[in-house]
């Protein structure tokens, strides 16, 4: 619900429509209406930023198949359990515009010794949309 409610919001009548059609054929497995699917993904998650690439995914590489079983298999896993003493350091960032709403929370839960960081000036692409602040995460993240 998150992704529909952050590209619909992006998105023009015709874009959000054609996006629409794309989901449903490429759950019948259509491979090319997925790849339109997640162009037009990646340019609303680019839109309003600077970005020299508006697609910085290998989109051409899509397939319907392991799309469609991943989604299956997520519907249908288990809830994980907490994460309290993972014996490594994890670090999870989101986009202050990022295309999740509540799941975070979710997140937080599951690794609740985690450090949770949000890259201002970003969306779902930070490390193109605002690559210094990226970058200084994965620098204190790795002690660099």
């Amino acid at each position: 619900m998150e992704i529909r409610r952050f590209n619909q919001e992006r998105s023009s009548i015709q874009e959000w429509l054609a996006m629409i059609k794309n989901t449903v054929m490429g759950l019948l497995g259509s491979y090319k209406a997925y790849q339109k699917f997640f162009t037009q993904f990646c340019i609303n998650c680019n839109k309003g930023y600077d970005v020299n690439n508006l697609v910085p995914l290998m989109v051409d590489h899509v397939n319907a198949r392991p799309v469609n079983r991943t989604n299956l298999s997520l519907l249908l896993y288990y809830g994980l359990r907490k994460l309290i003493n993972p014996g490594f350091k994890i670090t999870v960032t989101y986009g202050d515009n990022d295309i999740y709403g509540n799941s975070p929370k979710y997140i937080r839960k599951r690794y609740p010794t985690s450090a949770f960081v949000t890259i201002t000036q970003s969306s779902h692409f930070a490390w193109i949309q605002n690559k210094k602040e990226f970058l200084n995460v994965l620098a204190e993240h790795y002690k660099m």
